[in-house]
C-alpha cells in the first residue's frame, strides 16, 4: 500500500470538490480515476515514442527497402526492420511485445488523412490490421 500526502490547501480542496462530485466515497473515486487516466496517459507517450522510432527507421530505411523488397509487406518495430512477408497475414506474430508496429507494402501509395496531430497516412490492410503512422 502506498501512502502519499498532499499540501493542506490542496488536500482539502481535492476532499471538498471529490465529495461534491462522487459523494462520501469521492476522494477515493476521485484518486483511482486520476490514477487510471495517468497511467493510460503514460501508456500513449510510450507508444508515441515508439511510433517516432518506428517512423524515423523506415525513413532512414526507405531506398533499401524499396530496393530489396518490391510489393512485399514489412514490419517495422521496435525501432527496426522485423520481417518481410508476401502478405500482411503471414506478418501477424511479428514483434509481439511491440507498443507499435508499422506495417507497410513497400511502394503502396497511401491515402493521407488530416489529423488535429498531423497528418496520418492510412492504408487499411486484410483482416483487423491498420497501418497508422503520423508525419
Amino acid at each position: 500500500m502506498t501512502t502519499l500526502t498532499l499540501p493542506d490547501g490542496l488536500r482539502e480542496q481535492f476532499a471538498r470538490k471529490a465529495r461534491e462530485l462522487y459523494g462520501e466515497r469521492g476522494p477515493v473515486t476521485a484518486l483511482v480515476e486520476a490514477v487510471e487516466q495517468w497511467l493510460a496517459r503514460a501508456d500513449q507517450r510510450a507508444i508515441q515514442a515508439e511510433r517516432e522510432l518506428n517512423n524515423r527507421a523506415y525513413r532512414q530505411m526507405k531506398t533499401e527497402l524499396e530496393q530489396k523488397y518490391p510489393g512485399k509487406c514489412v514490419i517495422i518495430a521496435h525501432g527496426a526492420f522485423q520481417a518481410a512477408a508476401e502478405s500482411f497475414e503471414e506478418l501477424r506474430g511479428v514483434a509481439p511485445t511491440a507498443q507499435h508496429r508499422l506495417a507497410i507494402r513497400i511502394g503502396e501509395v497511401v491515402s493521407p488523412i488530416v489529423t488535429q496531430r498531423g497528418l496520418m497516412l492510412t492504408t487499411s490492410l486484410p483482416g483487423n490490421w491498420e497501418s497508422n503512422s503520423v508525419i
